[in-house]
């Protein structure tokens, strides 16, 4: 099953790379979780919506709030912003850090610390500069766990469809 949503992305990525896709309408708010469709040349093929930060948006299952990932590769920065299901809101976390893991062999772990804008030792924005966590968000995608409102969650960002 897997497999095969890996083959429909990799077929989605060529297509918008050989068709030459672009967006014209610029201003047109996209809905937060929707697929971006590009009305002006006729397909639907991008599974992924860009945050506030101009990062991916994936959706946090049952906890109504979203992750944007922000990669930063010449620097090997991955930033990590929670907002909540609009997409735009900050979503603060009391955590001093979020769980990420991914694969050099084996999984690896590594500890993305919060970065803290207020009090109360919450924060929305975790940040890690570590060439192989970057590496593995550009390339194969990684996943980020932590604890919000009590509950446990783990979060898969996928490979970067712009790397």
């Amino acid at each position: 099953m897997r497999q095969t949503q890996y083959l429909i992305l990799a077929i989605a990525i060529l297509g918008c790379v050989f068709s030459g896709c672009t967006d014209t309408k610029k201003n047109e708010k996209k809905p937060v979780g929707s697929s971006a469709q590009h009305d002006d040349h006729g397909h639907d093929h991008h599974d992924h919506v860009h945050g506030p930060k101009g990062g991916e948006i994936v959706k946090v299952a049952d906890a109504g709030m979203v992750v944007e990932c922000v990669a930063k590769y010449g620097q090997n920065l991955v930033i990590f912003y929670f907002y909540n299901e609009d997409g735009k809101t900050p979503h603060e976390i009391k955590a001093d850090k979020i769980v990420g893991t991914y694969k050099k062999g084996e999984v690896q772990t590594v500890e993305i610390p919060a970065v803290y804008s207020g009090d109360a030792g919450e924060s929305n924005r975790f940040e890690i500069e570590n060439e192989d966590f970057a590496l593995a968000r550009k390339t194969t995608g990684v996943k980020i766990e932590f604890e919000a409102d009590g509950k446990k969650q783990t979060v898969e960002i996928p490979k970067d469809p712009h790397g």
